[in-house]
């Protein structure tokens, strides 16, 4: 019966969400094929779902693939929901971390009642949802060490998909200019943009750095060493300051955390200084920028950006003394400053004040309760892979502990509030608690069993009172 249902869905589902009614035969039967693959093997669905998730196809090519999407994540949330029922684990596998992604989500539920435009809260929590649910199959449908490696490699080849993109379109004069210079963007329209873009690459830096590891094969490092050429240039070719700063902060947060200080800092100071030179000047000129703040007239439009993320910090704070319960509603900060406080109809540009004045108290409270889950579970994480020798999981640890760092880094130049990375990261989270996974010992469940972290417990101890 599962399975009938599952195809059903695959079946009728395009009857509704096509809307160009030619390609709808064609729709049905990649949804079917999808149906059958992810009924026989629920990964290689996930995988499915996830490359259209990374890649955005119905951005750039098709746009009948978001139906294809929708299609398939509908499918994939039953059968991770049918799994768990089957196997009777479904108990175990609420954790902290479940409450906080999910409790944000209902934040911002609130939020939108009471939003100044409706419509276009209604839009940002919908999307919410899907990363919702991208979170929940991917936690549940990633069973095994190696799987996890595996889709660590997807996401880091999702983003180098994007970068290699932009890279070539821009040596085919694809390319954008802004602020007096010329900018390599992806091809989607969700975060294609070439500051997006920047920030993109910037949080998969750590994934690709910390998947280095003495057991790692010479084609993977070969890959990932082409990829981190290609990624570091396309941040450059995006002309984002913050991307290019953001570089600068994770070198620190390397030398921070790894041995060898002195060596390290020899490397990387090397490495920028020879980026440096290679770099084309007016992209040095746009690096310099950053600290352009003049207030004239006669201002460059780099001086503009840059003091505009001040300005609109300080309008953050006025709008969450305004309305400090539910702010003015996910994605409305640029229609509040401009039809509410008579100014620019930009967006926040800065994290705090998005969070401030989209969501007030609800939001900074549940959004500030996921992070400290996250760190808290990342820190017991780090100690208990150090005890037991697990280097590719300690690298994950380091790794998602930088990830958290850029994200609040490049949060104070960009609105990075409802990024897809914030999810990602806590699948990752929690799927490194599974013992499945990270190598606890299996269990009668099938090794998916998932140890709630207490505070001041050490993970390894959590795990022998689970066993």
């Amino acid at each position: 019966m599962a399975q009938i249902g599952i195809l059903a869905i695959c079946i009728i589902l395009p009857l509704f969400l096509v809307t160009d009614y030619y390609v709808l035969p064609f729709v049905m039967l990649i949804a079917v094929i999808g149906g059958l693959v992810i009924l026989k093997k629920p990964f290689i669905g996930l995988l499915i779902y996830l490359l259209i998730f990374y890649v955005r196809p119905q951005e750039i090519w098709f746009t009948q693939v978001v139906a294809l999407e929708k299609t398939i994540g509908i499918a994939m949330l039953v059968l991770t929901f049918l799994k768990l029922k089957m196997q009777d684990d479904f108990k175990f596998n609420i954790t902290g971390v479940h409450y906080a992604v999910a409790g944000f989500v209902l934040a911002m539920l609130l939020t939108v009642s009471t939003s100044i435009w409706i419509s276009r809260s209604w839009e940002v929590w919908v999307k919410a949802i899907r990363l919702l649910i991208v979170f929940f199959c991917v936690i549940h449908l990633v069973d095994t060490e190696k799987q996890f490696k595996f889709f660590i490699l997807y996401t880091i080849l999702g983003t180098a998909f994007h970068a290699t993109s932009a890279v070539v379109n821009y040596y085919n004069g694809i390319r954008k200019v802004e602020m007096g210079i010329e900018r390599a963007f992806a091809m989607d329209t969700s975060l294609g943009d070439p500051n997006s873009l920047a920030a993109t690459i910037i949080y998969t830096l750590p994934l690709i750095y910390y998947y280095f590891t003495k057991k790692t094969s010479i084609s993977i490092r070969i890959l990932l060493f082409g990829i981190s050429l290609i990624a570091l240039w396309c941040i450059v070719l995006t002309g984002s300051r913050t991307g290019m700063s953001g570089v600068l902060v994770f070198g620190m947060l390397i030398i921070w955390e790894r041995r060898h200080k002195i060596r390290n800092f020899i490397v990387i100071a090397s490495l920028l200084i020879i980026g440096w030179v290679i770099m084309p000047d007016q992209y040095k000129e746009r690096f310099i920028s950053v600290t352009d703040m003049d207030t004239s007239e006669d201002a460059t439009g780099a001086a503009v950006s840059a003091r505009s993320r001040y300005e609109f910090l300080k309008y953050g704070f006025v709008m969450l003394m305004d309305r400090p319960i539910y702010g003015y509603g996910p994605g409305n900060f640029s229609t509040a400053m401009g039809t509410i406080y008579g100014n620019t109809w930009l967006q926040a540009h800065t994290l705090p004040a998005q969070l401030m004045s989209e969501m007030g108290l609800l939001g900074i409270i549940s959004f500030g309760f996921w992070i400290y889950l996250l760190a808290a579970n990342i820190k017991r994480l780090k100690s208990h892979f150090k005890s037991t020798g697990n280097i590719f999981m300690l690298n994950m640890t380091l790794a998602m502990k930088a990830h958290i760092w850029l994200l609040f880094f490049m949060g104070v130049g960009g609105h990075n509030l409802y990024r897809y990375n914030w999810y990602i990261l806590s699948a990752i989270v929690v799927m490194m608690m599974k013992e499945g996974i990270s190598g606890f010992g299996k269990t009668e469940t099938g090794g998916r069993k998932i140890q709630e972290l207490e505070p001041g417990k050490m993970l390894s101890e959590a795990t022998e009172e689970g066993n």
